[in-house]
């Protein structure tokens, strides 16, 4: 397991501060090992990932996706318009809350966190399925033991890298709504739509920007 996490990370862009990484473990308990803004350098990132113990235990994968998307804040160096992705890495299917599992995989894709399952030894798939990021094919992987995930490396980077600048790409041509603005009680309709009473702002809804006129109210 460190040594995948140590050839992911080593192609990484850490030392410009493009990537930030932080590393949460879990068995029957989960740890926080350090958060996005601890380290600003990738030494410093691979010298606290060589000295992180593999703990034994039962499998709470629920209470690991869930501490793992509370990290995500800025208070712990989440950042905006920066793209959030995680890699969760499982050799069982979870026994401590196995109903939660896939609900709070869900709930970290709503907050706009990609997914990447990396299943070790399994042949039950459903769970790792559940928790990844669509599409299934392309953002779940499967390995026989921990000595192929080395040889992951380069796949799950790869698609990685593919994501971000997909998604970058996405913000980056996406067209600007309109400013909305709070509705005030009206009292003129002087420039004005009443609805029920309150004062609805005018402005002009041009095609580029249908998507956002349909969702104003």
């Amino acid at each position: 397991m460190r040594d995948f996490l140590h050839d992911f990370l080593s192609i990484a862009n850490i030392d410009s501060g493009d990537v930030r990484v932080g590393l949460v473990t879990y068995s029957t308990n989960t740890s926080i090992q350090f958060h996005l803004k601890t380290f600003s350098s990738k030494v410093m990132v691979l010298k606290a990932i060589e000295k992180t113990p593999y703990t034994y235990g039962s499998t709470n994968t629920a209470d690991g996706i869930r501490t793992m998307r509370k990290m995500f804040r800025a208070k712990f160096g989440d950042r905006k318009n920066v793209n959030n992705v995680a890699v969760v890495i499982t050799d069982g299917v979870s026994n401590i809350e196995h109903a939660k599992t896939i609900p709070e995989a869900r709930k970290s894709r709503r907050r706009g966190i990609h997914i990447y399952s990396i299943g070790i030894g399994l042949t039950d798939l459903r769970e790792i399925e559940g928790i990844a990021s669509r599409p299934v094919i392309a953002n779940r992987f499967i390995v026989k033991d921990f000595s192929e995930l080395r040889a992951l490396r380069d796949k799950v980077f790869r698609s990685v890298c593919v994501a971000t600048e997909a998604k970058a790409k996405a913000k980056k041509h996406k067209p600007a709504c309109p400013v909305r603005r709070r509705t005030i009680r009206c009292l003129s309709s002087v420039n004005c739509k009443k609805r029920g009473g309150w004062i609805i702002s005018r402005y002009v809804c041009r095609k580029a920007n249908r998507g956002c006129c349909k969702s104003w109210r």
